[in-house]
């Protein structure tokens, strides 16, 4: 029996609700935490501001996803920056960095890297560009609003009017052009000898984007961090990414995430680290 997509997505809130309560990184890292489990149950209107321990700000748009990726980079630490910690990465490039929850506490907790971030939602990439202002940040999160493809071009956006998601690949009624821009152009645009940690949430665009990239490019970077989405075709699954990564010089470790489709990805290149 199929379970109808509203009952699933209840379901996902409830598991990612109980995972909150029961997990010490919540009130661990952001002081006003109750504020931030309320927009989980009756969700806030308006924009607000978690307080992080780490002395950061991150403002959010209540009632959208963005509490999600806020939980998953600072309460579920899933991007793994809290392990890091004996190699600080001092070149970062944030590919999908929406609102800035993963950019501004990268820069905190690692006070001397240099962070390079994309985010082609325009509503998004406004909140964005508020956080690094906030957290006076300008001087070492620099923010372009591209989408970063396959091709320097010009993409179509796919966008949500109520939640704030936004992807190349899933099809909404709202839409819009974007300016893209390849991994290996923002190598040679910013100078980059050598990227100490590429993340990665493009709502399933990784594959297209991963399979573009030169070998070269994959020789300058030491670890990539992705959220990986699992389609139908074999070509676009974890396993098949784990073993294109694996061939050119990464080691992989997967983790199960929150919903079955997705999974986190930690690549390291064994000749670079």
């Amino acid at each position: 029996m199929k379970i109808p997509r509203k009952i699933l997505t209840l379901l996902t809130i409830g598991k990612r609700l109980c995972e909150l309560l029961l997990t010490p990184n919540l009130s661990g890292e952001i002081r006003n935490w109750p504020r931030f489990l309320a927009d989980f149950i009756f969700p806030i209107p308006g924009r607000y501001t978690l307080i992080l321990r780490s002395l950061g700000r991150i403002t959010l748009r209540g009632q959208t996803i963005d509490k999600f990726p806020v939980s998953e980079v600072i309460v579920r630490d899933d991007y793994q920056l809290r392990t890091l910690t004996t190699t600080p990465p001092k070149i970062i490039i944030d590919i999908g960095a929406s609102i800035g929850e993963f950019c501004i506490y990268a820069a905190i907790i690692y006070p001397h890297s240099t962070i390079y971030a994309y985010e082609p939602d325009p509503n998004a990439f406004a909140i964005l560009k508020y956080n690094v202002s906030d957290n006076t940040l300008e001087k070492r999160v620099f923010i372009f609003s591209q989408a970063v493809a396959g091709s320097k071009s010009r993409a179509r956006l796919y966008m949500s009017q109520t939640s704030g998601h936004a992807s190349l690949i899933t099809h909404t009624p709202l839409s819009r052009l974007v300016s893209t821009i390849r991994l290996e152009d923002i190598f040679s645009k910013h100078k980059i000898r050598c990227c100490d940690l590429l993340k990665m949430d493009i709502e399933g665009a990784e594959y297209a984007l991963l399979y573009s990239v030169p070998r070269r490019i994959y020789k300058k970077i030491r670890r990539i961090h992705l959220e990986c989405h699992n389609f139908g075709d074999i070509k676009f699954t974890s396993q098949a990414l784990t073993k294109f990564l694996e061939e050119r010089g990464f080691s992989v470790e997967k983790r199960s995430a929150y919903d079955r489709n997705l999974c986190m990805l930690y690549a390291r290149n064994q000749h670079l680290c």
